[in-house]
């Protein structure tokens, strides 16, 4: 996409839909080369600490029962290459309804190295849209940083988290 942008927002676990560490490299990347200099990357992602509370790296919830119909969300976690594999399913008279999603998540460790090699620097990391202080263990955190300004060459050094702001 041409032009270059004052804010460029990722939604809510997006990024963790690009299912490949370079991918995602490659999204900071693509976003630092259309920001302007004080521009700002918003990264909204889930914090992934819930995932350690797996006995068996899976797990099926009841998400609602209902005389009609009974939802669940079952669930497989890759520990070793942060996948997500998940399916929400729907059992009722109509038959069995499967609504797949598989994703890759990234600690903000890795989301801040992401974003350092694309020559950003974490500016926020929020635990909501009110500017709530980031805490552990949440689901969800927001992060913000700040395009770094050219000096000489090219720099890296950005730092994402949940609610981040680049």
């Amino acid at each position: 996409m041409p032009g270059t942008y004052r804010l460029i927002f990722v939604v809510w676990r997006a990024l963790f839909n690009l299912l490949t560490q370079e991918g995602q490299v490659r999204c900071f990347g693509n976003v630092a080369d259309h920001l302007i200099d004080d521009g700002f990357f918003v990264v909204e992602a889930f914090m992934p600490a819930f995932l350690y509370r797996l006995c068996t790296d899976q797990c099926v919830d009841p998400e609602a029962i209902r005389v009609d119909e009974v939802r669940l969300d079952a669930l497989r976690h890759d520990m070793a290459t942060q996948m997500i594999e998940e399916s929400h399913v729907s059992l009722s008279s109509a038959g069995v309804r499967l609504n797949p999603v598989i994703q890759q998540y990234a600690w903000p460790s890795k989301l801040d190295l992401m974003a350092r090699i694309a020559g950003l620097r974490l500016k926020y990391r929020w635990g909501g849209w009110h500017r709530e202080r980031w805490r552990r263990p949440q689901r969800s955190k927001r992060n913000c940083g700040q395009k770094s300004k050219p000096q000489g060459r090219a720099e890296s050094a950005v730092r994402p988290s949940l609610q981040h702001f680049y």
